[in-house]
């Protein structure tokens, strides 16, 4: 558990600042290191427009614009390298995590860093640039050089299309969507709902909203594995967080206090 925050915390507290559309353009030159493309990260082929993703827009000139819409395509064309890559910087791979104590929480960051970036640019090469920028531009080692986005943990476990005015939701007709995906984790008995919901309830509690998330997203994919709608629900779900990250954990707990009272 300690590891876990100590994790989180690292990340929170990346250095901040929002970058100019100047700064993306210098911050760009830089390529991402050779090991993303090589043995086991092999480099796969396509581009946004052959893969039904929205092109880039007029709008993303700076890195957080830039990274929204990257990570938005990301999400529909490879939801399981993102989802693999939110789990790496939320959550130590527990089989590191019977060898590593906290003091060696530095090293795994890094570690989670190099090979997170390196599942976002195996799903979507066409935004490598974007990523490793986005990133600080890590080195071999995952070592940021240069100044990363504070906020890129948020974004990729928010990033969603209902920003947009054309398909945005109202807060009460999106949290009636999000409540019927709770309610079906609930009921997935064959993949052990409810106990999912419950450590997902328990993470939230402690207000470590990103490792509850994490496993929410978990949840709900083994529950739709096999669902053409699986990809649109997880949006869904990463909106909901972006929205009010208290209502959608209300909505967890609510499970569990009904429980109790009897309904």
């Amino acid at each position: 558990m300690r590891l876990i925050i100590a994790l989180i915390a690292i990340w929170v507290t990346v250095s901040a600042g929002v970058l100019t559309a100047q700064d993306f353009s210098a911050a760009k030159k830089k390529k991402c290191p050779e090991f993303c493309f090589s043995g086991a990260w092999p480099r796969p082929s396509g581009n946004r427009s052959a893969r039904n993703c929205p092109l880039p827009s007029q709008a993303e000139q700076t890195l957080p614009d830039a990274l929204n819409g990257a990570l938005q395509c990301e999400w529909i064309i490879a939801t399981q390298n993102t989802l693999e890559a939110l789990h790496l910087l939320t959550i130590p791979d527990p089989a590191d995590n019977a060898v590593l104590d906290t003091s060696q929480a530095g090293e795994q960051r890094t570690k989670a860093v190099r090979h997170a970036l390196c599942r976002l640019i195996q799903g979507d090469p066409d935004d490598s640039d974007t990523f490793c920028a986005a990133m600080g531009n890590p080195d071999d080692c995952g070592r940021p050089t240069a100044t990363a986005l504070s906020s890129f943990v948020d974004a990729l476990a928010t990033a969603n299309r209902f920003r947009d005015s054309k398909k945005a939701l109202n807060e009460d007709e999106l949290f009636g969507k999000t409540k019927k995906l709770i309610d079906d984790i609930f009921c997935d008995k064959a993949h052990g709902g409810q106990q999912a919901l419950n450590e997902v309830n328990d993470y939230f509690t402690q207000k470590h909203k990103y490792v509850a998330f994490v496993l929410l997203l978990d949840a709900y994919g083994r529950f739709c594995a096999r669902g053409e709608t699986c990809p649109a629900d997880l949006e869904l779900l990463r909106a909901a967080l972006g929205t009010s990250p208290d209502r959608l954990a209300a909505q967890v707990a609510e499970k569990f206090s009904k429980k109790l009272a009897g309904q």
